[in-house]
């Protein structure tokens, strides 16, 4: 390996030079073969000289002594190279023969996949031609680094995105929807009627509730993107009782048109006064009461239950619905994480990230227990007095 040490372009490459880590030139094969990247070293005639045992894996060979003395043409031909659209990959575009032709240090992303085999790969391919004293001599240096999983969680990643902008745009275009058809009604109204006030004030009051809706929409969506890139959250904290914030929330939940879930509240005290972010902590309150009856059947119960406990206001929310599996517990609190029971039902997946996060900033928490089948139970803990998380008007966090 000695004689691969890459000299000047043009030059023949000097003599060693004796140093204290000259000795190392003898670790040199053992050091190459215990590289997790593919290496192989071609000659001009495209002859494998030296390939270590990742790229022997790497090309589903059993030893690198397989591949060392193949031609770098049968090596491809194994193969089913292809480019970025899925198209077949350009040969010339090969970093090897690129380096050939004088590219210094050339790369490409390589899709490639055996014949008669479905499962695709990739690798980033790089190359470099090591000039020697004689030009039939120079040499060419390929290395192979395994990006499949960093590509397949890409792809995964721009899936989920997708994803997640039709499902929010369709929740942003219901409030949208109702906005614009209660001004077209009050504005047709006023020509028709213009003294009949009472009717054109219930639809301003629906205006209203949409455009909240749709407000309450675009600020989670920012939350969870602040939240996410670790900047500043604009905590808006105050003295606040808990019982009543929840319980009007669960008023409210209750009294939503079309609602056939039947609501139960307990408090163990008739007040839990903390420093709290109202707007926040009532977006966290109203996402878990939601997902209580988005994922039960109409007509069982919901309860909700608050106590004080360890210098902490305790919030749980009980429902009888489809439950949560153990493996998904654990998932559950991710951005854009949809269990996998629940992808029929109309949602982002935004909500328990962004309570998960809006209580991290407040020192509290949110955990889950859940039984398949048989229910879930969100318990929501936050400290009675100020923490250093939630000290100062803004708070941030890295999720």
């Amino acid at each position: 390996m000695s004689d691969l040490i890459e000299a000047d372009p043009g030059r023949a490459p000097s003599a060693p030079q004796a140093t204290p880590s000259s000795g190392i030139e003898s670790l040199l094969p053992a050091i190459v073969a215990a590289v997790a990247d593919g290496i192989t070293v071609l000659d001009r005639s495209g002859t494998v000289l030296f390939a270590n045992e990742a790229a022997a894996r790497m090309m589903g060979m059993d030893s690198a002594s397989a591949v060392i003395g193949q031609s770098s043409q049968s090596l491809t031909d194994a193969f089913e190279l292809l480019d970025d659209e899925g198209e077949a990959f350009d040969l010339a575009e090969m970093p090897d023969r690129r380096a050939w032709a004088g590219e210094p240090e050339p790369e490409a992303v390589i899709r490639f996949r055996r014949h008669g085999h479905k499962d695709d790969r990739w690798s980033l391919v790089r190359a470099r031609l090591l000039r020697r004293e004689r030009r039939e001599s120079d040499l060419v240096v390929t290395s192979f680094h395994d990006i499949t999983r960093l590509v397949l969680e890409a792809q995964d990643a721009v899936r989920v995105r997708d994803e997640f902008m039709a499902i929010a745009s369709h929740d942003m275009r219901t409030p949208l929807a109702a906005v614009r058809g209660y001004a077209q009604l009050a504005r047709r109204h006023l020509v028709d009627q213009p003294h009949d006030l009472e009717a054109i004030d219930r639809w301003l009051a629906d205006i209203d509730e949409s455009a909240g809706r749709l407000t309450g929409l675009v600020s989670e969506f920012m939350d969870i993107t602040l939240l996410h890139g670790g900047n500043p959250v604009p905590l808006q904290l105050q003295r606040l009782d808990l019982v009543e914030l929840v319980t009007e929330r669960v008023r409210e939940h209750q009294g939503s048109e079309g609602q056939t879930h039947m609501f139960g509240v307990s408090s163990d005290a008739s007040e839990i006064i903390g420093f709290w972010d109202p707007v926040r902590l009532g977006r966290v309150v109203d996402n878990v009461l939601g997902n209580a009856v988005k994922f039960s059947p109409g007509g069982t119960r919901v309860e909700v239950r608050l106590w004080t406990e360890d210098g902490c206001g305790c919030v749980a929310v009980e429902d009888e619905g489809i439950g949560i599996s153990e493996r998904d517990q654990e998932l559950i609190f991710g951005p854009m994480f949809r269990a996998s029971n629940a992808r029929g039902v109309a949602g982002t997946g935004l909500g328990l990230a962004g309570s998960r996060g809006i209580l991290g900033l407040m020192g509290g928490e949110i955990t889950v227990n859940s039984q398949l089948g048989k229910g879930s139970s969100f318990t929501i803990r936050l400290p009675l007095a100020p923490t250093a998380a939630a000290g100062g008007r803004e708070s941030s966090a890295r999720q």
